[in-house]
């Protein structure tokens, strides 16, 4: 399963320091759980919202949710542990690559 490329093209620090500027209030949501996630990613993650000043922080762990006629990657290679039911409060886990 590839990393989310979803902001990684920008300075997320500096983006959220502009927004505090402007008076806003970040909050931020966090997923864990791609392939090549490190051991370190949780203290990262942590080391980011305190630096940040986030203010709420939602971290969850990444689900493969169940859609019709979907052939996924991780289905496909005997890695899904159970069916999503797209209850993100549920875990659904994914087993490592081999």
């Amino acid at each position: 399963m590839p990393q989310s490329l979803q902001n990684s093209r920008r300075d997320l620090m500096a983006t959220v320091q502009t927004l505090q500027r402007a008076g806003l209030e970040v909050m931020g949501g966090f997923i864990v759980g791609f392939d090549n996630d490190n051991h370190d990613i949780f203290k990262r993650q942590f080391e980011f919202i305190q630096k940040s000043g986030v203010v709420t922080a939602m971290v969850g762990l990444l689900n493969a949710l169940r859609r019709p006629g979907s052939t996924s990657g991780s289905k496909k290679e005997g890695r899904l542990e159970a069916d999503s039911s797209g209850n993100n409060t549920e875990a659904v886990l994914i087993s490592a690559p081999n």
